[in-house]
């Protein structure tokens, strides 16, 4: 397990560039999304298009962060797409796979009950409080907050598990459980403008998922399981008819 993390070769301009982009989500993210939720809670019920300005505030830093991941391995010559998880998964090992598989088709099922419930005019599902103000109403809004999770199981998955995960075993010589300890903990940090619940939550999430890059030796089956997990966002709230 680490590899093809282990051999990820960092030089000067790709840690550099590496490097900015890590101080940005310890030291810039937190406050900057703790300033940006305060500001939504006070003027969300005042202005139509808050919520939609903070998903697109959200669409455009997370693809910048993938673009500036992409950046790092188009200068590094030792530094291969493979290497920050860019490749087709390998067979984890047997309860990995109970897990991964049990995990896909749980939230599968939640989804389309939960679509079910929706078009019959149901209760949707109550809305965890510490993301509630986060929630779409509108079918624009319901439409970007898609974007949004398609963009962060992305785009989060190539800056946490892809470019963190390298740098913390590839650079920094960090064995893979500690490694994706301390990478889930800037993923959590990145998301304080969800609360203490909110990065708690994160926090497992960060670990669980790192768990299954690493087995999976890619990012591909982590993309595809965080989209499912932020698309139940969706579940939250009744639809506008």
């Amino acid at each position: 397990m680490g590899d093809p993390w282990s051999h990820a070769g960092f030089g000067t301009l790709g840690a550099g560039l590496a490097l900015v982009l890590l101080a940005y989500y310890v030291a810039g993210e937190p406050p900057l999304g703790r300033w940006a939720a305060a500001r939504l809670r006070r003027t969300r019920s005042s202005d139509p298009d808050a919520l939609l300005a903070m998903y697109r505030l959200t669409v455009g830093c997370l693809w910048a962060s993938a673009a500036v991941v992409l950046a790092v391995v188009a200068v590094e010559p030792g530094l291969e797409l493979r290497e920050i998880g860019l490749a087709w998964p390998q067979l984890p090992d047997g309860i990995a796979l109970a897990v991964g598989v049990g995990a896909f088709v749980g939230i599968a099922v939640g989804l389309a009950i939960g679509v079910v419930v929706a078009r019959r005019g149901g209760t949707p599902a109550p809305a965890p409080q510490h993301i509630a103000f986060l929630l779409p109403v509108t079918k624009g809004e319901r439409r970007w907050a898609a974007g949004v999770a398609v963009t962060a199981g992305i785009a989060e998955e190539l800056v946490f598990r892809g470019l963190f995960l390298a740098l913390a075993i590839g650079l920094c010589g960090l064995a893979p459980l500690p490694a994706a300890v301390a990478v889930s903990v800037v993923f959590a940090l990145a998301h304080s403008y969800q609360g203490v619940q909110g990065v708690l939550v994160t926090a497992i999430l960060g670990g669980l998922l790192a768990a299954l890059v690493l087995n999976a030796e890619s990012l591909l089956p982590a993309m595809a399981l965080h989209i499912l997990i932020d698309l139940r966002s969706l579940l939250l709230t009744p639809p506008v008819k």
